[in-house]
């Protein structure tokens, strides 16, 4: 009765709830299998701690989840210029005094905890992007005052992030282009502004291949690429979590992984394929499956919610978490370049989970909303019949 009561307290999408606490169960297995195979023996003294800090994160983001999903999404929108300014922020202290892991600063180190301030910054800057949207509505197409001010926010905003995370450039451009793509923006001037940044990265590629400029990180990205094209060296780990993959079986085999060991980042950049290779390809379509139910259910809240802020917010946020899932999974089968994305709610992580979690808890209570708006209709459509 008392986990009925519980539940019957829950704000928000109830399958979206359960989409989530299915994807941490399976965190918390994968997570345990992966450390107990990495041959170190610091590691294996380690395991325990392993295993504790990542449940500790969870269970933190399902109390920002429980917390968050009971404020208004509004509120977001109302603090997001302050939110811009916080990102910002982040980026920048990161810049001066974040921790250097393969020459790029992600992280920030306070009290001794270090916090992938990143992700972080990305989220908050979709959100002011989302708001800015929302509150342009048909005047989006004026070229002066809107696309050319939203443009340069774009830019500088990708630049920063892409200076020190190319994917997470990658990805959040992407995530302003599917904001383009559902708002009132005329389809020529998205062709356009399209067509002209795969013009601009195709150009600056070739310039950087060409005389071998080293900025922004660009130069890791052009060797991946050129990995991944079969004209450099092959990344060590791409082809151990291939062949992770290729040793899954059909059904679930826990403990029989060989390969987990191989790879330093198992529990959190490649955790898909040894999710995989232990507990088989169903467990693996059914990650996939689960990822593709979020944002369906993202979906059908756009489409019902009448404020514009929250369809554009939960479009966002939802096509965020779910291609950054999908890019993940690509690079362990190959499809993709390396590029050390994490597997949201399953790979190990501190911050990265907390801030899936606050973006789960705005989809939470956007989706409650889109609950009552439902009702609304249908009592309208049940007077108009009568």
């Amino acid at each position: 009765m008392e986990s009925k009561k519980f539940i019957g307290k829950l704000k928000g999408d109830r399958i979206i709830w359960g989409i989530i606490v299915l994807l941490s169960i399976f965190s918390i297995f994968v997570v345990y299998s992966t450390g107990s195979k990495l041959g170190d023996p610091l590691h294996k003294e380690s395991l325990w701690f392993l295993i504790r800090g990542h449940v500790f994160y969870l269970a933190l983001g399902f109390l920002i989840m429980y917390v968050m999903s009971n404020i208004n999404y509004r509120w977001i929108g109302r603090l997001s210029k302050i939110g811009l300014l916080v990102g910002l922020l982040l980026v920048f202290l990161t810049f001066l005094f974040g921790e250097s892991v393969g020459e790029a600063k992600r992280s920030l180190r306070i009290f001794g905890i270090s916090f992938q301030t990143i992700q972080l910054a990305e989220v908050l800057f979709i959100i002011y992007f989302a708001q800015w949207i929302a509150r342009l509505k048909g005047e989006i197409n004026n070229i002066k005052r809107a696309l050319i001010p939203m443009i340069i926010y774009i830019g500088i905003t990708c630049i920063l992030i892409t200076s020190q995370k190319t994917s997470g450039g990658i990805i959040m451009g992407t995530t302003y282009f599917m904001l383009f793509f559902v708002s009132q923006l005329k389809k020529r001037y998205f062709f356009a502004i399209l067509g002209s940044i795969i013009f601009v990265g195709v150009l600056s590629f070739v310039i950087i291949s060409k005389y071998n400029v080293s900025v922004f990180r660009l130069d890791t990205a052009k060797e991946r690429i050129e990995a991944f094209m079969g004209k450099g060296e092959l990344n060590k780990e791409t082809i151990i979590t291939e062949a992770a993959i290729a040793r899954g079986g059909i059904l679930p085999a826990p403990g029989g992984s060989v390969l987990m060991g191989s790879v330093g980042e198992s529990f959190s950049d490649y955790i898909y394929a040894f999710l995989i290779e232990e507990y088989g390809i169903l467990i693996g379509i059914l990650i996939i499956l689960l990822y593709l139910g979020l944002f369906y259910r993202v979906r059908k809240t756009a489409i019902t919610i009448q404020s514009a802020f929250g369809a554009y917010l939960s479009i966002a946020l939802g096509f965020f978490i779910v291609f950054q899932a999908f890019t993940h999974m690509l690079v362990c089968v190959g499809y993709f370049p390396a590029t050390g994305e994490t597997l949201p709610m399953i790979s190990r992580g501190g911050m990265s989970i907390l801030t899936i979690s606050f973006c789960i808890s705005i989809l939470l209570n956007i989706s409650e909303e889109a609950k009552e708006d439902r009702k609304k209709l249908k009592e309208e459509q049940l007077k108009y019949e009568l």
